[in-house]
């Protein structure tokens, strides 16, 4: 549904800033987004949110060789919570870290909390 409304409000501004407010923990670090999503080329913005963001690729997962971490937002109202979960444990030694004040937008909303997470994985994982 999230999907779905962000693929229609294509080019429209104030569709797209108050559809990344109904999506953010803290609408007011995630304000300059939207100008971004305004760059994108019409074809590209479709083509991602009515096929590729909806494509699954759990089943490639378990053949991942190099570590991964999902960051997880526990107030991710965009990707269903479960669904993450799912996916690290498909993933041979993946790591999931929730973070559970955090939303879909959690690098825009904490960097230093993202930064900190990625930083203590790189310092955790062999190699």
């Amino acid at each position: 549904q999230v999907i779905a409304g962000f693929d229609a409000a294509n080019g429209n501004a104030e569709a797209l800033a108050h559809g990344v407010a109904a999506i953010s923990v803290d609408p007011a670090r995630t304000t300059g987004l939207t100008g971004s999503m305004l760059t994108v080329t019409e074809e590209m913005w479709h083509g991602w949110l009515a096929g590729g963001a909806l494509t699954s690729q759990a089943d490639d997962l378990p053949g991942l060789r190099v570590p991964a971490c999902y960051l997880v937002g526990g107030k991710d109202v965009v990707v269903d919570q479960a669904k993450q979960l799912d996916d690290v444990r498909r993933i041979p030694g993946g790591r999931a870290v929730l973070l559970g004040d955090l939303g879909h937008l959690c690098g825009l909303e904490q960097p230093a909390v993202v930064a900190g997470e990625i930083a203590n994985f790189l310092r955790l994982s062999p190699g």
